[in-house]
């Protein structure tokens, strides 16, 4: 080999350790960023061409990675909107138009949400970043994905003043025992209208004849709500006639557990499907990627779903501002996943931290600064050869 050719392996050399210094430096820097991906450097042997003699040129050359297939460790924050994901994939960023224009979006692993404005509704905050782009999922139609393509992602609401209509009751169970000695005996329940109002009503027995009993419902007033409705009992005290019955085509409420001994009244329990009106109270976020609203009255309704992607060659998306990524050919079509399945789910109230150790990434900056120091020397030998050599004299 040549003085040129040492002279150039030692530039080459110097170039290689700069990058992997960069590359060390920018971990370090991004230790507390939530999701970030450490940058690794790889080295290639670079062949120049060859001497006279045959013998081949060579020198080193860098390669700068992004390592996606890492998971970093979690850091539980216990905030409704922070959220990280167990296993591969990333979750998917855009626009305030939704996922209809793949070009458009950004795919991150970093979880720390925040609530943003729409660009045309300053009352509603949707979850999102700093950087404006907005987390993307899929609207829930009756607790149901319909659509779980690309296309079908939209924005996920972060803040509301939407309320819970209420839901009318339906069906009702009671659980009572009448007296087989006793002539009349009375209790006061409730239900539902669809508006969600809570109206009262009193249910009033009155014996007929053996084991026969007429059952009349009032409202609050004693105004009588419906006609008469006849039951009947076995001579072991159980229910002979309809197990349910309609009050007055308001609801259905189950008497199949209502029976007749003893000589004393006793309401046993009383249940039923209807639910009052309510205000919104929060979001919960769930590891299938569920995203509920908690209402005042207890109710809790399904409203969008969050997807993980993933790629077949993660390590090929391309980094930009932010600890986003954006879709290359390389890194292939991405793949849409519900969490909870194929090994994946949400983790809510955590988010993942950078995916590098500290102590590792010093032992690689003294490895580095050591081959930097190798290559200038090298570089400095050479130069004083080629002193010498140009100095001589015939």
């Amino acid at each position: 080999m040549t003085l040129w050719g040492a002279f150039s392996n030692g530039v080459a050399g110097l170039y290689a350790a700069s990058a992997a210094f960069g590359a060390v430096g920018e971990n370090i820097a991004n230790t507390r960023t939530p999701g970030y991906r450490r940058v690794e450097t790889e080295f290639m042997t670079l062949m120049g061409g060859t001497t006279a003699d045959g013998r081949e040129l060579g020198g080193v050359r860098s390669l700068t990675r992004t390592s996606m297939s890492v998971q970093g460790p979690f850091e539980i924050t216990n905030r409704t909107f922070d959220i990280a994901i167990d296993g591969p994939g990333l979750f998917v960023f855009g626009p305030f138009s939704g996922g209809g224009n793949a070009i458009d979006l950004r795919y991150s692993r970093a979880g720390n949400l925040i609530s943003i404005r729409a660009p045309n509704n300053q009352t509603v905050g949707y979850l999102g970043t700093e950087t404006g782009l907005y987390l993307l999922g899929w609207r829930l139609v009756n607790g149901q994905v319909v659509n779980n393509s690309l296309a079908a992602l939209e924005p996920i609401p972060g803040t509301t003043d939407d309320k819970f209509p209420g839901q009318a009751t339906v069906n009702a169970e009671l659980i009572a025992t009448l007296p087989a000695t006793g002539t009349s005996a009375a209790t006061q329940i409730f239900y539902y209208d669809q508006n969600g109002d809570q109206h009262s009503l009193w249910l009033h027995w009155t014996k007929t004849g053996p084991n026969a009993w007429s059952l009349q419902a009032t409202d609050a007033n004693g105004a009588p709500v419906g006609t008469p409705i006849l039951m009947t009992f076995d001579g072991e005290g159980r229910i002979s006639s309809a197990p349910t019955i309609s009050i007055a085509g308001l609801f259905n409420l189950d008497v199949s557990k209502v029976n007749q001994v003893g000589s004393v009244f006793a309401m046993g329990d009383y249940t039923q499907d209807g639910i009052a009106r309510g205000e919104f109270i929060t979001y919960e976020i769930l590891s299938d990627g569920t995203v509920n609203a908690r209402y005042t009255n207890g109710a809790v309704r399904p409203l969008y779903r969050i997807p993980v992607v993933t790629f077949m060659n993660p390590n090929a998306l391309v980094a930009e501002s932010g600890n986003m990524y954006r879709a290359t050919v390389a890194a292939g079509e991405p793949r849409l996943h519900r969490p909870t399945e194929d090994g994946i789910q949400i983790v809510p109230g955590a988010i993942e931290m950078a995916n590098f150790d500290l102590a590792d990434s010093f032992t690689r900056l003294i490895v580095t600064q050591r081959a930097y120091d190798t290559a200038s020397h090298v570089v400095r030998t050479v130069d004083e050869m080629a002193q010498v050599a140009r100095d001589m004299k015939s």
